[in-house]
C-alpha cells in the first residue's frame, strides 16, 4: 500500500509518511528551498502585509518569477504598497518589478541584492500523462508546503494554456514553481477550482516573457498592458470571426452553437403549465478571465439565446414577460466605475431576413441595443454589451445577447454582424 504524504515547513511540523514519494518530496525541498520566496504585498501607510503570493529564482542575477496577479496591486497603486520577499532562512528585502504577462498572469521582479544562492531551471519538454510533480508555495502564510501531484494535461476549454494538476494548490502558493522529479520547472501555479483540480501556467509562458524581457525598456506597466490586451484580443476574435460558425436549433430559428472550445454552450427549458409559457434556452461563455486588479477583470465572451413562446397568454401579458427576459442582460466581468466608464447605448430597429429553408423568407424585425463602456486607463479598450429581441409575433420570440469584455470597438462591431448574420429561421 502506497502512502500519501503532505509535507509542510517552514517553522510548522513535517508530516511525511514512509515511502518513495515521501522521500522524492523530502528531497525535492531540501535541495531547492533556497530558491523558493514568499513573496508580500506590503501597505506602506500600515507597514503591514495586504496580501501574499509566492515565487521563485530563475537567474543568477537575482530575477524571481511570480503571478501577475500577486502584485497587480502595486502596477495600479505603486504609491500604496511595495513589493517585498521572505526566504525560507528568515531573511528579507524589497523587490523591484521588471515585467509583466496580464495574459497569461506572470511576472517578474528582481532580489535588492546581489543573489547569493541558486536558481531554478526551467524544463525544455512537457512531461508525461500522470507523472509526478510537486508544487512549493507558501499557503495562507503558514509556512512552505510541498504538495505532490501528477500532471494531466493541457486544459480543453481554455483560449490560455493551462496545465491541469491533480493537488492542492491553496491560496498564498500562487507564483510558485512545480517541479519535475529532475527538480525543473515545468509550470507555475495560478489557480484552483477545489477537489484536487488545479491549473499551472505552462513553463514556455515564462521561457517567452524572459526572452522578451529588455532591461533598456522603461514604458509604464499599463501602456504594456494595453499592448498585451489589444493583441489578445485581436488574436482571440480574430479567430472567432475567420471561422465557420455552427447553428443550433431553438424554437424557430437557428443561432449561433458552440464557437470554440473555449466557449462550451449549455441548454435547458422551462415548460410549467402554471406559468403558461414555455421557454428554451442556450448560454455559452468562457471561462477564462484576464485579472486585472482586485476590482477589475476582463477578456470575457458570453452569447445566449432564450426562445419564448405561448398560446395561453395575451398578447399584452406576452410582451411583458417577453421584455422581464430582457432585464437580464449585463456584463460578467468584475469591474467599478474606477476603472470604467459609464454605458452609452444606441437603439435601433433592424430586419434580419435569413432563413434555413426559404427562397423568399419573411423579413424579421428586432428591437435591438448595443452598448459600450471605455476603459479609463486603456483608450480604445471597451465592455460590449449587445441584445436584440424579434418582434414579428404576438405569441412567441427569439431573445439574443452577447457581452464581450476587453475589446475594441471594431471588432466588436464585426462580431455583431456575424452574430445576428447567424440567426436563421426555419
Amino acid at each position: 500500500m502506497k502512502w500519501i504524504s503532505s509535507i509542510l515547513f517552514g517553522g510548522l511540523s513535517l508530516l511525511a509518511a514512509a515511502g518513495s514519494g515521501a522521500q522524492s518530496a523530502q528531497g525535492i525541498y531540501s535541495q531547492y528551498q533556497d530558491r523558493i520566496y514568499q513573496i508580500r504585498l506590503i501597505e506602506l501607510a500600515s507597514g503591514s502585509k495586504a496580501s501574499i503570493g509566492s515565487g521563485f529564482q530563475v537567474s543568477p542575477e537575482g530575477l524571481i518569477a511570480t503571478n501577475y496577479h500577486v502584485i497587480a496591486d502595486a502596477v495600479y497603486e505603486p504609491d500604496k504598497y511595495r513589493i517585498e520577499f521572505i526566504d525560507t532562512r528568515g531573511r528579507s528585502g524589497q523587490l523591484s518589478l521588471l515585467e509583466i504577462d496580464v495574459i497569461h498572469d506572470l511576472a517578474l521582479v528582481k532580489h535588492s541584492e546581489p543573489a547569493r544562492d541558486g536558481f531554478l531551471q526551467l524544463a525544455g519538454q512537457l512531461v508525461q500523462q500522470g507523472e509526478e510533480l510537486y508544487s512549493i508555495g507558501n499557503p495562507r502564510d503558514l509556512g512552505m508546503t510541498v504538495v505532490k501531484g501528477t500532471y494531466n494535461g493541457m486544459l480543453e476549454h481554455s483560449f490560455y494554456d493551462r496545465i491541469l494538476f491533480s493537488g492542492s494548490i491553496n491560496p498564498g502558493m500562487s507564483g510558485g514553481p512545480t517541479l519535475n522529479e529532475a527538480g525543473k520547472v515545468v509550470g507555475i501555479n495560478v489557480a484552483t477550482a477545489g477537489n484536487q483540480l488545479s491549473f499551472l501556467v505552462p513553463v514556455k509562458q515564462l521561457q517567452h516573457l524572459l526572452d522578451a524581457h529588455d532591461v533598456t525598456r522603461v514604458s509604464p506597466f499599463k501602456e504594456r498592458i494595453l499592448e498585451q490586451l489589444l493583441q489578445n484580443q485581436s488574436e482571440q476574435l480574430g479567430d472567432l470571426l475567420q471561422g465557420e460558425w455552427p447553428l443550433l436549433s431553438i424554437g424557430d430559428a437557428k443561432v449561433a452553437a458552440e464557437l470554440a472550445k473555449f466557449t462550451p454552450c449549455w441548454g435547458g427549458s422551462s415548460d410549467d403549465d402554471k406559468a403558461l409559457y414555455s421557454v428554451y434556452y442556450t448560454r455559452c461563455f468562457s471561462e477564462d478571465k484576464l485579472y486585472l486588479t482586485s476590482s477589475f477583470s476582463t477578456g470575457v465572451i458570453n452569447y445566449e439565446f432564450y426562445w419564448l413562446e405561448s398560446e395561453e397568454l395575451d398578447s399584452w401579458q406576452f410582451y411583458t414577460r417577453y421584455q422581464n427576459s430582457l432585464m437580464g442582460a449585463m456584463p460578467v466581468n468584475n469591474t467599478s466605475k474606477k476603472h470604467v466608464g459609464n454605458f452609452r447605448c444606441h437603439n435601433d430597429f433592424v430586419v434580419n431576413s435569413a432563413s434555413v429553408d426559404s427562397a423568399e423568407p419573411t423579413p424579421r424585425h428586432w428591437k435591438s441595443v448595443l452598448c459600450a463602456r471605455q476603459y479609463k486607463d486603456y483608450p480604445g479598450i471597451y465592455d460590449l454589451l449587445y441584445i436584440a429581441a424579434s418582434v414579428n409575433d404576438s405569441h412567441k420570440g427569439l431573445v439574443s445577447h452577447f457581452v464581450l469584455s476587453g475589446v475594441s470597438k471594431p471588432l466588436g462591431l464585426e462580431f455583431a454582424k456575424k452574430f445576428m448574420e447567424h440567426i436563421q429561421w426555419k
